[in-house]
């Protein structure tokens, strides 16, 4: 029995990479386009298969071109400080006119960004996004798009305290496999405050806070999106005056 329960734990991780990854979200609808007769994308539905393994080949001459754009349609979104993963491959040493760009409802959002050969952490767009498009033109070849995701950002209430006291911030959508971190704007609060666990803790605070929390994949560090959290801290209410007259 034990023997057959390990067996069936290694075919779920090796037939299910989300179960190791859980808040990972892969696109899982494209469109594409290209130069009929000279270009081409081949196997577009293998970027969007759940099948991370295979890839879908966008191929151009120097005088066409040819995109896919790959597309998050589920219940989970990408935030505007989600970073975008593409894994794409090829072996051409000139790639000029070659790009990766977030999409919004299949429209170019934000800024085109420099292709990378495989995969890579293409950064947050800053603009609202649902999607990703690799573009190839001018170039003489081929490059295979195998996959795209995001980590979905952590659920946080924001909270109110009295002053003095740590604020217990409880993320609702808590994932094992991942590590917690808290920013105050761009900077790391100490890594002491770091959890794997379903909440995180602050130090005792008298002020307000205005907090971010992300994130990070424990076996490749790639981060979520920064969710905001504000801990309000009102004073300590008053005791009362109990004294007789």
């Amino acid at each position: 029995m034990a023997l057959r329960t390990a067996i069936l734990l290694l075919l779920c991780l090796y037939l299910c990479p989300s179960f190791a990854f859980a808040q990972r979200v892969y696109a899982n609808a494209q469109q594409n386009d290209y130069t009929i007769i000279t270009c081409s994308v081949s196997n577009p539905l293998r970027a969007t298969d759940g099948d991370y393994t295979n890839f879908s080949s966008l191929s151009t001459v120097v005088a066409g071109f040819a995109w896919q754009n790959l597309q998050f349609t589920g219940t989970n979104k990408p935030i505007s400080t989600t970073p975008i993963f593409v894994r794409a491959s090829t072996s051409l040493s000139v790639l000029a006119g070659t790009r990766i760009q977030p999409t919004n409802n299949t429209t170019l959002v934000g800024t085109a960004l420099t292709y990378v050969n495989g995969e890579n952490n293409y950064g947050a767009p800053n603009v609202a996004y649902d999607g990703v498009r690799l573009y190839m033109t001018g170039v003489l070849g081929s490059i295979n798009l195998y996959y795209a995701f995001f980590i979905v950002a952590p659920q946080v209430n924001s909270i109110s305290i009295c002053t003095g006291n740590p604020a217990v911030l409880s993320i609702q959508n808590y994932q094992a496999g991942y590590t917690y971190k808290l920013y105050e704007n761009t900077t790391e609060i100490a890594a002491t405050l770091n959890t794997t666990t379903h909440t995180l803790t602050t130090a005792n605070l008298t002020s307000t806070k205005n907090y971010h929390v992300v994130a990070f994949e424990n076996s490749t560090n790639y981060p979520s999106g920064r969710t905001p959290v504000t801990v309000t801290v009102k004073p300590n209410p008053l005791t009362p005056n109990t004294s007789l007259q």
